[in-house]
């Protein structure tokens, strides 16, 4: 009998600190919550809820507190977070006039998400690259053109509370962005239903004729889409001349759209389709470049779109803070084998790396579900499109497709809440697979598995890692892509060999959430107090199925809590 007393005693020794620890919490935010009750302040709690939080918790730890059924609660004043607590009812605010309260159920709160990657030039480009205006007017027959506002709308709808525009419309982008930040200004003294955060580019840095070249004929003519350098600048040899044009070039920019982030188009790939010889500019020239950035604006963050792993080390050398895409890498080729030591380099520099998977593989993925393909070879007549000759026989090679029994992700419920039927019937249409070069391009490096063992090399050696999806092109889909993303991501685990350890959801999740702030410091994607109320209510737990991020029942946007459906077809262009 002493012998159990004496265990009691012990047990109640050891947890009476975790109990005054937890009491303390309790109390705090209940008496906070009392004096903010008394102000002109908004107030939400989000209650017992299971609250998965990247920055804070791995993916075991998240897993034990939802199996020992801990819930949590989030209070958010205004527009940010004050409190995040385990175990505490604050069911008894439920009746204070200014207190907005939630009893979530046993849902699931992850932060709001962001897509570090998008174009939004207003429209998802369709398979047959239709353009945005025709005669300088827009065109009726383009499947998809809703216009900026709208695809804004639709991220929001799709949980994505930010995102990163590195080149579109700049002048149009930059309103959307002033107006939304202005709303904030006023302490959201309106009824309107948020859109996503933006975070802008001032065009894209390029050299005159070389990678990134003018776009006009797809979406038409803007002067700012693409900021470029000029050959004779490029001629020039590095001299306080050459500088002070630069000066000149990017301090202009900057005035004019006070921008968020540098773009720089950086990219000497050899491999990509219908580019053999890409132009682009030289080292020197990058690090003159971003130097000079630096000059005049110290905060702005820098990001290069590269191709091959020397172009992912120049940036890094001369300070930039991300790249976007994963480097062309090749066993075969010595040119473009990994390089030694380099995610060490790339961790201890704090070099992020943007995905874009979804643009670089979905195409692939996507005709390979839909199809069977068969290839065969038939006769042709010298000079017809793609046929080669050899002394008197000439052949050349059809390709054919026979629809599955498949529909991959267009028959997906959360898809097709955000796309028009116009744009999805386009990809059942083989005739715009066969003999298409980026198709090729992407079955052939999907199934040399580069870029998945990449991702995870990446994440294995602690590398920051965003995902992006480069929204706007083909195979790529605003607000859907990036819940893709996370999925393929998550697929990388499955296909990558040891010795790289498997990836978990919860890593998964901070590419879109945690990391995002690491580089942008910004204040969100993060359910820590003082950060921005963005978040995300889900039916069911992302961390048994990344998946289960599309399951959106709530979405916070600056402090404001909707649901999807709030956002209606008609906000979204549908």
């Amino acid at each position: 009998m002493k012998s159990a007393c004496t265990k009691i005693f012990i047990i109640i020794f050891i947890l009476l600190p975790f109990y005054h620890a937890w009491s303390d919490e309790c109390a705090d935010v209940k008496n906070s919550i009392t004096i903010y009750s008394k102000y002109d302040d908004k107030i939400k709690i989000l209650d017992q809820a299971y609250l998965i939080r990247p920055s804070v918790d791995s993916q075991n730890e998240a897993l034990a507190k939802i199996s020992k059924k801990q819930k949590g609660s989030i209070v958010v004043v205004n527009d940010k977070i004050t409190h995040v607590v385990q175990s505490c009812d604050l069911s008894l605010f439920s009746s204070l006039d200014n207190v907005s309260y939630h009893n979530l159920n046993g849902r699931f709160i992850i932060p709001g998400l962001q897509d570090s990657h998008v174009h939004n030039f207003g429209m998802n480009v369709d398979m047959n690259y239709t353009p945005l205006f025709i005669n300088g007017q827009p065109n009726p027959n383009h499947p998809d053109f809703p216009g900026q506002l709208a695809m804004a709308y639709r991220m929001a709808y799709a949980g994505i509370t930010s995102h990163m525009d590195l080149t579109s419309y700049t002048n149009e982008t930059m309103k959307l962005r002033d107006n939304q930040r202005e709303r904030w200004v006023t302490k959201n003294k309106t009824t309107e239903i948020p859109y996503s955060h933006v975070y802008m580019s001032g065009g894209i840095f390029a050299l005159e004729g070389g990678h990134h070249g003018n776009l006009g004929w797809l979406v038409g003519t803007d002067k700012h889409i693409r900021v470029e350098i000029k050959k004779s600048v490029a001629q020039i040899k590095p001299s306080p001349r050459r500088k002070k044009i630069l000066q000149e070039i990017v301090k202009k920019n900057f005035d004019t759209f006070n921008p968020d982030l540098l773009k720089i188009s950086y990219d000497h790939n050899p491999h990509r389709p219908n580019n053999p010889k890409i132009i682009s500019f030289d080292r020197q020239l990058l690090i003159e470049l971003i130097d000079v950035a630096f000059a005049i604006n110290p905060n702005v963050k820098v990001i290069c779109h590269i191709g091959i792993w020397q172009d992912l080390i120049d940036c890094m050398d001369a300070g930039a803070h991300a790249v976007t895409h994963i480097p062309y890498s090749s066993d075969n080729d010595p040119a473009y084998q990994t390089p030694k030591e380099i995610y060490k380099k790339m961790k201890d520099k704090g070099l992020a790396v943007i995905t874009t998977q979804s643009a670089y593989m979905e195409l692939a993925f996507i005709k390979d579900k839909l199809f069977d393909t068969t290839i065969t070879r038939i006769n042709c007549k010298p000079g017809d499109s793609h046929c080669k000759c050899i002394a008197l026989t000439c052949t050349k090679t059809v390709e054919t497709g026979t629809p599955t029994a498949s529909s991959h992700f267009f028959e997906d419920s959360f898809f097709k809440s955000l796309t028009p039927p116009s744009l999805r019937q386009g990809y059942f249409d083989f005739s715009l697979y066969a003999g298409n070069k980026w198709a090729k391009w992407e079955q052939d490096h999907n199934n040399m598995g580069y870029r998945h063992q990449t991702l995870r090399s990446l994440l294995t050696h602690g590398v920051q890692v965003l995902a992006g999806t480069d929204s706007m092109w083909e195979s790529t889909f605003f607000g859907f892509s990036l819940h893709r993303e996370l999925e393929l991501m998550w697929l990388a685990s499955q296909v990558a060999t040891p010795p790289l350890r498997q990836i978990s959801q919860m890593e998964v999740l901070r590419t879109a959430t945690t990391n995002t702030h690491t580089l942008l410091n910004h204040w969100r994607g993060r359910l820590v107090p003082g950060f921005k109320a963005d978040l995300v209510v889900l039916k069911n737990n992302p961390l048994e199925d990344i998946r289960n991020t599309r399951l959106i029942t709530e979405i916070m946007l600056g402090g404001e809590l909707f649901q999807p459906k709030e956002i209606t077809p008609i906000m979204m262009g549908l």
